[in-house]
């Protein structure tokens, strides 16, 4: 209905997300006393193992659960039970799916394929210039500090992995190129881009991490 009526579809997944609520029926302190008091039935003194449950201990058991789900918002439940399954199926999904790249033939692409590199080059140095170079510079100015043990490495793999998100390239893109054969080459470049991104900043961060890690045991 939102999309029919002229209103873009996710609106109504933001919508629908202010209805989920972010409050939580128990607190922590009283979630923890009540674990406590029903723990309690199991094991005061001295544990024994039976075969079966006494009433008492299947009681405490539904009391737990109970506090568990509780002490936990509906919009947390939520995004943890959902979490695994947007992040490696809806969300790879969406982004391919909206992509929309189209192959076509009897076209010379001759001369046009700089344009996929250029672009391609230019997400992935693009956003680790933005994203290093800014905070190199306020740091070296004093108004920010490098928190706990993050190194200029660490910051390097963040960059490059900053040059993955491409949804609004690919908007972008639809913006600038009203010729479908270049809009085709610029929505390439914006995945390899992407991809290359990822993959760099994977393995530095992985490296750096590795060594920071090896370096701390010694």
């Amino acid at each position: 209905m939102f999309l029919k009526s002229g209103i873009h579809p996710t609106i109504a997944g933001v919508l629908l997300a202010f209805t989920i609520p972010a409050n939580r029926k128990i607190r922590i302190p009283k979630f923890v006393n009540r674990l406590q008091e029903n723990l309690d039935e199991f094991c005061q003194n001295d544990c024994e193992d039976g075969m079966l449950l006494s009433s008492k201990q299947l009681t405490a058991i539904d009391n737990m659960e109970y506090s568990i789900e509780k002490v936990q918002s509906p919009l947390q439940r939520l995004e943890h039970s959902l979490h695994g399954f947007v992040t490696y199926f809806v969300i790879p999904v969406f982004a391919l799916a909206n992509a929309g790249i189209v192959f076509t033939g009897g076209h010379d692409l001759s001369g046009v394929d700089a344009l996929t590199i250029d672009i391609a080059a230019s997400l992935l140095t693009g956003k680790f210039l933005g994203i290093f170079g800014f905070s190199y510079l306020f740091v070296k100015l004093g108004l920010i500090k490098l928190p706990g043990n993050l190194k200029w490495a660490h910051i390097m793999g963040i960059a490059l992995l900053g040059g993955v998100g491409f949804t609004m390239s690919i908007f972008i893109s639809t913006l600038a190129f009203s010729d479908i054969i270049f809009l085709n080459h610029a929505k390439i470049g914006i995945l390899m881009g992407s991809f290359l991104a990822g993959i760099s900043g994977y393995f530095l961060l992985r490296a750096t991490l590795k060594k920071a890690k090896d370096d701390s045991t010694h």
